[in-house]
């Protein structure tokens, strides 16, 4: 259910370690560095996001921000942000257990005596928390895009991507994407990993929606009730991906409906809603085939050349006109099935 976490561990002191901060080559005028931070420590580098890797219960902790130096005239006060994300030999499939969080902790905890600063990592606040879940569907995860395209998020804008759908504002985001895609993608290890797996989650990317949201400050908050997160996880959910009851999904999708044809009537004049139509068994039927084998059928079956090629010119401008269609799958189920096959899993 946990996912990643950030820690800003600010109580510390000291000791006699030598800490210095190389900094990264910055391009001014884009506003991006050109290569890594360096932390010195004893005089040998200590390399971001390699060096602090744990493998043994599939962590991995890396910094993703450098350290900061804040001279407020008293003593500097040194602000170390790090992600504690989990890496197991199946790419990070698996959602992490108790165990794996406390083991983590103790990992970064060890870390941080290595470079000389005493704290406490299990009293750090946390900035960010994600909670998710990997859903065994039944239907290809590509085809409950069309899902995450009808239903809204409270306070949020959304788009599509590459794999799944994001829902997002300043502080706190909802995703939905096809977990063994992007593994494949990142050429990850796919060891016991579905073919049919949709990971949903939720991020709390501010330390006081984390507070507000979790009811959590610190990693000692987690420990002590980590049964308590998937409470949350599903209220979450079941306040914005899947509010909705069925008659109010079913208006969100003839609000759908209603948009396209909205369109077409705008745009292709009086045969608009036979075009519409059209449009859609086209869509329907390069989903199922191509271009070329629709082709070699109306080669077998057209009375003439003439004929042949009308129908080729036809076929090429509704394959143009399927391009916004993008919701509409390969799936025989109806988009409310689908919605209810997620909603009854995922909050089960």
């Amino acid at each position: 259910m946990l996912d990643t976490v950030w820690l800003n561990v600010q109580d510390f002191d000291l000791r006699d370690a030598k800490l210095l901060l190389q900094p990264a080559k910055l391009d001014m005028k884009k506003g991006v560095l050109l290569n890594n931070h360096a932390l010195w420590h004893n005089g040998e580098e200590y390399v971001m996001g390699e060096s602090a890797s744990h493998q043994g219960d599939g962590w991995h902790v890396k910094v993703v921000n450098p350290p900061r130096i804040k001279n407020d005239g008293s003593d500097p006060l040194l602000l170390c942000n790090f992600e504690v994300a989990k890496l197991t030999t199946t790419g990070n499939y698996h959602i992490a257990t108790r165990e794996n969080f406390s083991d983590g902790m103790n990992f970064l905890q060890k870390e941080f005596e290595k470079l000389g600063i005493a704290c406490n990592v299990k009293a750090a606040r946390i900035g960010r928390a994600d909670l998710c879940q990997n859903l065994m569907v039944d239907e290809a995860p590509i085809d409950y895009q069309r899902v995450f395209g009808t239903v809204k998020c409270k306070r949020s804008v959304s788009r599509e991507e590459p794999h799944g759908w994001l829902f997002y504002n300043g502080s706190t985001e909802f995703s939905a994407y096809d977990k063994r895609q992007q593994l494949i993608d990142k050429k990850r290890d796919l060891t016991g990993v579905p073919d049919r797996v949709l990971r949903l989650e939720t991020r709390m990317k501010k330390p006081k929606v984390v507070a507000r949201v979790l009811g959590m400050e610190t990693p000692y908050d987690v420990l002590e009730d980590f049964g308590r997160l998937k409470e949350v996880y599903n209220k979450c959910m079941k306040e914005n991906l899947f509010k909705y009851n069925p008659t109010e999904f079913k208006a969100l999708l003839a609000d759908d409906i209603k948009a396209d044809m909205t369109y077409f009537k705008a745009n292709f004049g009086r045969n608009w809603m036979q075009l519409y139509f059209s449009t859609y068994g086209m869509f329907t039927l390069m989903r199922i085939s191509s271009m070329e084998v629709l082709m070699d059928a109306v080669k077998s079956t057209a009375d003439n050349r003439m004929q042949e090629s009308r129908v080729e010119n036809s076929l090429q401008k509704l394959k143009m006109n399927t391009e916004f269609m993008t919701r509409f799958s390969t799936s025989e189920k109806t988009t409310g099935d689908l919605y209810r096959e997620l909603k009854r899993k995922a909050l089960a």
